[in-house]
């Protein structure tokens, strides 16, 4: 059995990534398209992750496959467990069972799923000039913890607005340019753009805002399709909340977002989903599970 510490991804070409759909999921696909530029990258979420993998392999194909930014069921472990050729890279609480378990799979709340991969694959491949990517990724998806900070800096917001600007695919695309190999230019009046677009799109969502009472808490519960992290971080400033519950009909999703007094990846667990102690999603059919009724 290949221990993810250990394994020497040289020594592997048939490569296949499945990695979450945000930005660090992104970042993770960035980094494995940099070392394998013939691999495959098949984007998941926490509710779908276990159908994705079954569906792989089913398709009895002999690629290793690296999981990142994302952890499986106990069933599917097992499975992935008795297969081979496999690694999993997470930092999420709710995944540390996995790393108790099996020597296959790494989990590390310190560091984001980017950093995680970029950490190991930079022991093989030249990877330095990329390390300014995983910064940024990390400054943002750890909500500035990286720094010491409260929140992520004007940088690493933009690099995520950008993410939602262009798409996953031409935002990769743009990084893997030759041109950016040591910095993305961010068109300062786009920026400008976007940062005002946010705000205004922050306090509309706040005036549709519901508060509900749950366990001696007051939770947020409100509709936004765009910008979750930014809106949540909004409304908390801005609210005495404990934590907000983000909606998104469209995807059928919902987002958690706290200040840690409760373990909102616990919490998401309990509806299907999974994530941080003040970060986390479900499906939206879970939602009976987080504010009852």
């Amino acid at each position: 059995m290949n221990n993810v510490v250990n394994l020497n991804p040289k020594l592997f070409q048939n490569k296949l990534l499945i990695t979450h759909t945000d930005l660090d999921g992104v970042g993770c696909a960035f980094i494995f398209l940099k070392c394998y530029p013939k691999c495959r990258i098949i984007y998941a979420d926490y509710h779908n992750v276990d159908d994705i993998v079954m569906d792989i392999l089913d398709e009895d194909g002999d690629e290793d496959i690296m999981i990142s930014d994302l952890s499986v069921g106990p069933e599917v472990a097992k499975i992935l467990d008795r297969r081979g050729k496999v690694s999993l890279l997470d930092h999420h609480d709710t995944a540390k069972w996995l790393a108790d378990k099996y020597p296959w799979a790494m989990v590390d709340n310190t560091r984001c799923g980017t950093r995680l991969v970029y950490d190991l694959l930079k022991h093989y491949f030249h990877l330095e000039d990329l390390e300014w990517v995983v910064d940024l990724i990390e400054d943002w998806d750890l909500w500035g913890a990286a720094r010491g900070a409260d929140g992520p800096s004007p940088s690493a917001i933009q690099f995520n607005l950008l993410l939602d600007f262009y798409g996953r695919t031409r935002f990769l695309e743009k990084l893997l340019m030759p041109t950016h190999a040591s910095q993305f230019h961010f068109d300062p009046e786009v920026a400008d753009i976007l940062l005002r677009k946010v705000e205004a799109y922050c306090e509309e969502t706040a005036d549709l805002m519901e508060v509900h009472s749950k366990d001696g808490y007051h939770v947020g519960l409100f509709v936004a399709e765009q910008y979750k992290s930014l809106v949540g971080d909004y409304i908390l400033r801005h609210f005495d909340l404990e934590y907000v519950v983000i909606l998104d009909p469209r995807h059928g999703r919902a987002s958690l977002r706290g200040k840690g007094n409760i373990h909102l990846g616990e919490l998401a667990k309990k509806a299907g989903g999974g994530g941080h102690r003040k970060a986390a999603g479900f499906p939206m059919s879970g939602l009976k599970h987080i504010l009852g009724g």
